[in-house]
């Protein structure tokens, strides 16, 4: 019990003391930054990063989503195609779950944006196609029914219509909503 006691006393009163002293001001210095690096010289550096991080990788290109949305966001912003090839065998080769299909769009039209390839747009509309049919509209809260899931659906979540509310649970008797 002492153990506990001093434990806490330690965390939320100690701890906490310790901290009240520190100086949170941003250094004047800090205000004016001075970098060197010419942008070409910055994106030459994230590059060998970059090329690191992908030799580490298989060739299943399985390093995530939003690394590779980050990809086509650094080939956009360095105004190059370098990763164009890497990005699409990403989405071309993993399949997305439910959970991830708006993750997943919104990738893809960040690629889009990018590479200006229909491939990506068509994707992000095929995920858009896809959660548009897990949110549901007015006329389905006024019927009460939804065709991808077999329960009545209430109207109101509180004071909030449930209109615009999309299921992230795809089972069809399991009844969660975000709005």
């Amino acid at each position: 019990m002492f153990i506990w006691r001093s434990l806490t006393f330690v965390l939320f009163v100690i701890i906490p003391a310790l901290g009240a002293g520190e100086d949170f001001t941003i250094p004047s210095f800090w205000r004016r930054p001075n970098v060197t690096l010419s942008v070409d010289d910055r994106i030459s550096a994230a590059s060998k990063a970059v090329e690191t991080f992908l030799g580490r990788l298989g060739s299943d290109h399985s390093g995530g989503q939003e690394f590779y949305a980050q990809l086509a966001d650094f080939d956009g912003i360095a105004k190059q195609t370098t990763y164009k090839e890497d990005v699409t065998r990403f989405f071309n080769l993993n399949v997305v779950d439910f959970g991830y299909q708006f993750a997943y769009g919104y990738d893809a039209i960040r690629a889009y944006n990018t590479y200006q390839t229909s491939d990506f747009l068509d994707l992000a509309v095929a995920s858009w196609a896809f959660g548009r049919n897990y949110t549901l509209s007015d006329e389905q809260v006024s019927s009460g029914r939804t065709p991808v899931k077999s329960f009545d659906l209430t109207a109101r979540c509180g004071s909030a219509s449930m209109a615009g509310g999309t299921f992230w649970v795809r089972s069809i008797n399991i009844q969660f909503t975000s709005y």
